[in-house]
């Protein structure tokens, strides 16, 4: 036992001195975000928008996947002089020297003007994310997590501009932060992918339906639904199973993994090629991104992993029960809705 750990120390302590420390953040052009059934609609409460995004490509080969988060951004514009921000598609995690600021734009850093706008009002229509975080955590792992989480994810939302702003100018966007880097980085990268859903006179007098790519095209107008109607609550209790499931997914697995951990370390170490192999793997993670000191340390040490993995399993336990519990609920309101 004490050979193996000391063996291990030498090789991947070596690994973590020498590894850069330097992990920059770039665009990825494999993300895409996309609007679906854009709607625009003045109602007492203010200006009702809602709809749903698409996003695609959320698991590029070669990303350690942490999260993706969406924006639906109204950029408002006060006056006719105004002009819309430039929208990045990356960002440093520091502000490259003589940079105004550290998002970037096509290989280039964007000035504070540029990045700002001029004269524009941004307003947070809605904000959610496509996937839970970590990514790669939530769905099993590292060496599973690409074949369980979904590379395609749509999601509703809704939201209300205040009739304010009623007659200004402005454009609706949905923007997404897709971050990544893994237990191995020691700090993650980042790029920003948009889609303008539309862009004119914000009059929601009648319901209008946009497309993505600025395409407009009238609805019929449509009354008011309830706040929680039947359909809306199957799609709410369909989601809240999913996520129990992935909930049991991810305890059996954990201790699964716990379970071969423990073994490992009431087994005597022989030094196989298979666990050279092994090493010169998680040599070339380390290389690559930046180690992590802690997640070094439980590489070497398998009873801090066996530790950590108790915590996460007790954590997921107690998320796991709420779940439970919230999905009782609504399945409670569906029969009820139905007259049980």
């Amino acid at each position: 036992m004490a050979r193996r750990s000391n063996t291990k120390f030498l090789v991947l302590g070596f690994a973590f001195l020498t590894a850069s420390l330097m992990f920059y953040a770039t665009g990825s052009l494999a993300q895409n975000i996309k609007f679906e059934n854009l709607t625009i609609n003045e109602t007492a409460r203010g200006v009702v928008v809602k709809g749903t995004v698409v996003g695609t490509n959320l698991n590029p080969k070669g990303q350690i996947v942490e999260s993706d988060d969406v924006e639906i951004i109204a950029d408002i514009k006060e006056n006719s002089s105004s002009r819309y921000p430039v929208l990045p598609d990356g960002m440093t995690i520091l502000t490259p020297q003589g940079a105004e600021t550290n998002y970037w734009k096509n290989g280039k850093p964007l000035t504070k003007a540029e990045f700002e706008g001029k004269g524009i009002i941004k307003y947070k229509i809605a904000s959610f994310p496509l996937r839970k975080a970590s990514v790669w955590s939530t769905y099993g792992g590292l060496g599973v997590w690409k074949k369980r989480a979904p590379s395609t994810v749509r999601k509703s939302f809704e939201g209300i501009i205040p009739s304010e702003y009623t007659g200004k100018t402005l454009r609706i966007r949905a923007t997404l932060k897709h971050t990544w880097g893994g237990p191995y980085a020691n700090w993650p990268a980042f790029s920003f992918h948009h889609d303008i859903g539309y862009e004119g006179v914000l009059s929601g007098s009648k319901t209008r339906t946009y497309s993505s790519n600025r395409t407009q095209k009238m609805a019929t107008r449509t009354r008011a639904t309830p706040s929680k109607g039947y359909e809306e609550l199957l799609r709410e209790y369909a989601k809240c199973r999913e996520r129990i499931h992935w909930s049991k997914v991810r305890i059996n697995e954990w201790k699964r993994e716990k379970e071969e951990i423990d073994r490992s370390i009431m087994t005597p170490w022989t030094h196989t090629y298979q666990q050279i192999s092994e090493d010169i793997e998680t040599l070339k993670i380390l290389y690559r991104g930046g180690a992590n000191y802690e997640l070094v340390q439980e590489t070497m040490d398998p009873l801090r992993k066996s530790k950590r993995l108790v915590q996460n399993i007790r954590k997921e336990e107690e998320e796991l029960r709420a779940e439970e519990y919230k999905c009782n609920k609504i399945k409670e309101q569906i029969d009820r809705t139905r007259g049980r």
